[in-house]
């Protein structure tokens, strides 16, 4: 039974230690789920080592086997937690929901099996030296082994996917913990519940809570290594506490033994001065020595300590790359709160001298811009309880320098945002007014065309009955002419202001540019006769554009007649029209040997109502044709250039895309 007792001493202890460290590190964090499942777990397991004992130890075999059976309950609760901190730890796995839900179920219903029908265990045997050395199983006892197997195997599953999915300190992490819970679940689960179905043995079942020490020191080597749960701080001061204690209690010994030499007093008095001494001297002494063993255990317990240039490196790319005041604070004081390892920083801005005096903290670090006050960083304790470093200080200072630089660009880009946006509403509202004005404009048009329209259709029709009562006379003929010069430039009007973009969409189709051009050049050959005028294409490519073809062939019908209405009377004029594909375009050239036209003409020849000044040019027109031509061209996604000297010519250019 010594044996016995003091395996369970052993088992007892590691779980209450690693209990307790859990619990008083994380008692403001059991709101956290993983944190609540692996103290679950371990409970649980603390429970089950207890129940063992008392089943070992049982007077009895009618109170073995209550306590036999008392056993499995902690023991699948065990099996549910640790599940449970699987499903939670690192990230949440929301598809093992169900199942934990199943195995919350299944347990349940197997503890009221257990503690109510013999169907599970019979009987048990009892030797009072070693206790429990055989147990009767009966034929549901297989469903409860299978239940424990199965969460077993799901939880060992689930970890190993968890280590697959997870990089650095964190798959670490889940890699002690894996084999901490996997063998200790393993020898557990053989000892306690395969070998008693197998064999009816029960020997070696006080091993399988043993087995969790080797648990214990997994997750203590994680905790210290790897940060498991963050908690290493509570080991380094353990560690320190005992440090003074030894010293202390080395001192009060040597105290006591130089007393007894150099005091000539009796053993109590000698005990009560030493120890008055002792506690003077650990009063005194205990803040520098806290400060002292707390730089030299710092090392071995934070080797992962922050290098200056990636932690600086780290906190620029979040000051630099950031646009929302919020996300930098936020993220910025994350890494430093993890690296310096605080308990607490917190950014206040501007005037902070009211809130630190309710709320104090280590040091207040001012943040400021060239121009101004900012606010402040009010920087708390270290988690290990050590002070700031020089190194600590210096890092936070450049940090609120670059923080004080990163917000005042921020003010100024959410100022240039609000800017930005009024201009756009402003532009659109702008845009919308125009639009209004245009569809204003083309109503107007078709009104006063209509207006015009209709007497100009009166007079036809009177001068028509004129001429076809045999009346003629030369005023009728210029009268006739006058009305039909008011009604082009009526329908140039329209054409220039009133034609509808999506209109223009509906309307286009494949044009073939090459056969246009050789049908304008034939529709023109005979009229440059009547001119004394020639009309050659010198180059015709073959290229196809998306179009409207009536609209493109009025576009070169009117560059050539602009060619031969502005000829030169001292020299034989020649029209040459030429097109080549250069790129995803075609250039179409319309090259003359006119009269040309003067620098100063050729900025406002495209604008509407626009015409050359001069006695040369005598030619009747309305100055709209190449402003009609423009837009044409604009339309169908394209540009037109003119490039002119007085007295020699001009050539008129139009650039088109193609279609693929």
């Amino acid at each position: 039974m010594l044996l016995t007792f003091s395996v369970m001493v052993l088992t007892v202890v590691a779980n209450l230690l690693l209990l307790g460290i859990v619990l008083f590190h994380k008692r403001y964090s059991l709101h956290e789920s993983h944190v609540r499942a692996f103290s679950l777990s371990v409970a649980a397991l603390l429970t089950w080592t207890i129940i063992n004992y008392l089943a070992d130890t049982s007077a009895d075999p009618e109170q073995g086997l209550f306590w036999t059976r008392a056993a499995f309950p902690p023991a699948l609760l065990m099996c549910v937690s640790i599940f449970w901190f699987a499903l939670e730890f690192p990230q949440k796995h929301e598809r093992g929901r169900i199942a934990l839900g199943f195995y919350s179920i299944a347990s349940f219903v197997s503890t009221v099996l257990i503690c109510t029908q013999d169907s599970v265990l019979r009987s048990v045997e009892i030797d009072p030296k070693i206790g429990i050395t055989h147990v009767e199983v009966g034929q549901s006892y297989v469903l409860i082994v299978g239940l424990l197997l199965t969460m077993i195997v799901h939880t060992t599953f689930l970890f190993l996917q968890n280590v697959r999915l997870q990089k650095g300190k964190t798959k670490d992490q889940i890699r002690y913990v894996l084999l901490g819970w996997s063998l200790f679940l393993t020898v557990a689960l053989v000892t306690n519940a395969v070998l008693p179905l197998l064999l009816e043995s029960a020997i070696l079942s006080k091993f399988g809570p043993t087995a969790s020490v080797f648990m214990v020191g997994c997750m203590v080597y994680a905790m210290v290594k790897h940060e498991f749960l963050d908690i290493k701080v509570i080991f380094q001061r353990g560690l320190i506490y005992l440090m003074l204690l030894s010293i202390f209690f080395v001192v009060y010994l040597g105290v006591v033994f130089f007393a007894q030499i150099a005091v000539t007093s009796t053993a109590d008095k000698v005990v009560i001065m030493s120890g008055f001494l002792t506690t003077a001297l650990s009063v005194v002494l205990t803040p520098y020595l806290v400060r002292f063993f707390n730089r030299v255990t710092h090392p071995w317990f934070f080797r992962s300590s922050y290098r200056y240039e990636e932690v600086m490196q780290q906190l620029s790319v979040v000051l630099h790359n950031g646009l929302d005041r919020e996300v930098i604070q936020q993220e910025s004081l994350k890494i430093l709160k993890r690296e310096l390892g605080l308990a607490d920083i917190q950014f206040i801005q501007g005037d902070h001298a009211e809130y630190v005096e309710q709320h104090p903290c280590t040091i207040v670090i001012p943040v400021k811009n060239p121009s101004r006050d900012i606010g402040a960083l009010l920087v708390g304790e270290k988690l290990s309880g050590e002070s700031l470093y020089k190194q600590d200080i210096r890092l936070l200072e450049t940090f609120s320098n670059q923080l004080g630089v990163a917000l005042e660009r921020v003010k100024l880009y959410e100022e240039v945002s609000m800017h930005v946006q009024t201009l756009e509403k402003k532009v659109a509202d702008r845009t919308s007014e125009i639009q209004k004005l245009q569809k204003d404009q083309e109503l107007m048009m078709l009104q006063l065309s209509h207006g015009l329209q209709t007497p100009l259709t009166i007079m036809k029709g009177e001068l028509y009955l004129l001429r076809k009562q045999g009346i003629l006379s030369a005023n009728i003929t210029t009268i006739d002419g006058s009305i039909n010069r008011v009604s082009h430039f009526i329908t140039r009007i329209l054409r220039l202001y009133t034609t509808s973009k999506d209109s223009t969409e509906q309307s286009k189709e494949i044009v073939d540019m090459r056969a246009l051009i050789a049908s304008v050049h034939a529709s023109m050959i005979s009229y440059a006769e009547t001119q004394s005028a020639s009309i050659t294409v010198s180059e015709n490519h073959e290229a196809s554009v998306y179009g409207i073809y009536e609209d493109l062939e009025e576009v070169l019908l009117n560059l050539v007649e602009n060619a031969l209405k502005y000829r030169s009377d001292q020299r034989k004029n020649s029209i040459d029209i030429s097109s080549r594909r250069i790129g995803q375009s075609i250039h179409i050239e319309i090259r003359d040997t006119g009269v040309g036209i003067s620098k100063d003409d050729i900025e406002h020849i495209f604008e509407n109502f626009y015409r050359v000044a001069g006695e040369r040019h005598r030619a009747n027109g309305t100055g709209l044709g190449l402003a009609i031509c423009r837009k044409i061209i604009h339309d169908h996604a394209g540009e037109i250039y003119v490039e002119s000297t007085l007295g020699q010519g001009s050539t008129f250019r139009v650039v088109l895309p193609i279609l693929h």
